[in-house]
């Protein structure tokens, strides 16, 4: 056995013993100890109410003019119409997993985010330079990139 696969074997062999006594040390409660107990109290449940809620009178609202709240993109995407981009072509599946993309290339980075009320797809892929669109949400399952003249609906 050469020198250095002595070494090798006694600084394992140290390691190990070292490991299992860092084991041995630790205290571990007997049987016969039993653990201090403290008692806690609970509130007493409340008791179930003695009519149903009745819901508030309904009013008609008018419907929104364009999507407010919170968006998210991630999901799969299918892309509508005659027009695509890249690999976003009609009838193909964009899916968007919350860091990677299939929009130009099969493995493109993104950010997606609202920038003074509307909101930006920032997409970079693997050999070029990042992309800038804008995105219009329609609702949350229909958008359009009106920069490229394509829109695309939520299937998953």
């Amino acid at each position: 056995m050469t020198t250095t696969k002595r070494i090798i074997v006694i600084f394992t062999v140290a390691y190990l013993l070292l490991s299992l006594a860092g084991c041995a040390v630790q205290s571990v409660p007997s049987p016969t100890e039993a653990p201090a107990m403290q008692s806690q109290t609970f509130p007493p449940e409340p008791p179930p109410p003695t009519q149903a809620p009745t819901a508030p009178p309904q009013t008609q609202s008018p419907a929104p003019t364009a999507f407010t709240g919170y968006f998210a993109i991630e999901g799969k995407w299918k892309v509508m119409g005659e027009k695509g981009y890249a690999m976003a072509q009609p009838g193909s599946i964009i899916v968007f997993n919350g860091m990677n993309c299939n929009f130009i290339s099969p493995n493109d980075t993104y950010a997606f985010y609202e920038d003074g009320g509307s909101y930006r797809l920032n997409v970079t892929p693997l050999l070029s330079g990042n992309q800038s669109f804008s995105v219009k949400i329609i609702d949350e399952n229909n958008i359009e990139l009106p920069g490229l003249d394509m829109s695309m609906l939520r299937v998953g």
